[in-house]
């Protein structure tokens, strides 16, 4: 796809990377994460570098609210979410972007009306019966991509919820001092 776009258009500077399923693990992982990683490696790598008009290319990983922490709803989905949040935080850094002139902004959306849900394995349902489960129209989510894509710096995590405009989620600094106080 990357080959076709930069052949047509004579350049790529912006990567939209959405991924999501639900139901069988392998799947899950696979998609959700093995397939974001992949994607965004060979677009920060092998094509942004290269062929991005622009001075900077960008890639927007979707990512989910149930990667943000343990959404016991779906397990597997958020274990996956949480790889690509810890993904885009860990190469949107400035030791990676001064390589290569590429931001990565994540952007995660809480639930949202499309098809996805339709997977959802039959042990998982009661769970979702018992919980207040808005669904948001997919323009929302485009609205924000937009604002993100505006307003987003490379390695910052973006919330679109209930319906709600977009805002940067200070992820770092809300981890960070229980990282301090436990970890180290």
């Amino acid at each position: 796809a990357f080959k076709k776009c930069v052949d047509h258009f004579g350049n790529l500077d912006i990567v939209v990377n959405n991924a999501g399923v639900i139901g069988n693990i392998e799947m899950v992982i696979k998609t959700n994460l093995l397939a974001l990683v992949e994607i965004s490696n060979l677009a920060f790598f092998d094509y942004l570098p290269k062929y991005r008009k622009g001075k900077e290319g960008v890639i927007i990983n979707i990512g989910s609210v149930g990667g943000l922490y343990p959404f016991h709803v779906l397990p597997d989905y958020s274990a996956s979410k949480h790889g690509v949040v810890a993904y885009t935080q860990a190469i949107g850094t400035k030791a990676h972007y001064q390589n290569t002139q590429v931001n990565v902004i994540g952007l995660c959306p809480g639930g949202t009306d499309t098809d996805i849900f339709k997977g959802v394995p039959e042990y998982y349902q009661q769970f979702m019966k018992d919980i207040d489960f808005g669904l948001q129209p997919p323009e929302i989510v485009g609205e924000a991509l937009i604002k993100v894509l505006k307003e987003g710096s490379n390695g910052s995590i973006w919330i679109s919820k209930n319906s709600e405009p977009a805002f940067e989620f200070d992820y770092k600094s809300e981890t960070w001092p229980i990282l301090l106080k436990y970890v180290s």
